[in-house]
């Protein structure tokens, strides 16, 4: 085999690859979107809530969560009252999280609160 047969083959590998790389791209891309419109489907259906409402509840928090404030890294998620569905705001994973583990339950919130800063005086700004 001569040099410029070796080159052709080695160039035909090279398109391969890339093609290859740019489907694997554009199928990630799609995967993506599909995520992102059946989210959104998903919050129209669960709760009501059309794009737009999310948006607009988001940027009246700030662009952050309600209870931690801190910007997130990943959507963040509705919190909705138990009793009548009402919602409440937009909350990270986190915060949503602590409160469904106290059951919603603001006593136990607030005692969970008493006894992080009685066994914890130090961490007090």
């Amino acid at each position: 085999m001569c040099c410029q047969d070796k080159q052709r083959t080695r160039d035909a590998h090279v398109r391969a690859y890339r093609v290859k790389i740019d489907a694997e791209r554009r199928a990630g891309e799609r995967r993506r979107r599909r995520r992102e419109s059946q989210r959104w489907r998903r919050l129209r259906r669960c709760y009501g809530l059309s794009r737009r409402d999310y948006e607009t509840i988001l940027a009246e928090q700030g662009g952050a969560c309600a209870i931690c404030r801190q910007s997130p890294s990943e959507p963040l998620v509705v919190d909705r009252a138990r009793v009548d569905g009402k919602l409440r705001g937009l909350l990270c994973r986190r915060c949503k999280a602590a409160i469904t583990c106290f059951h919603e339950d603001p006593d136990l919130l607030r005692q969970a609160s008493v006894y992080q800063k009685t066994t914890w005086p130090d961490d007090e700004p």
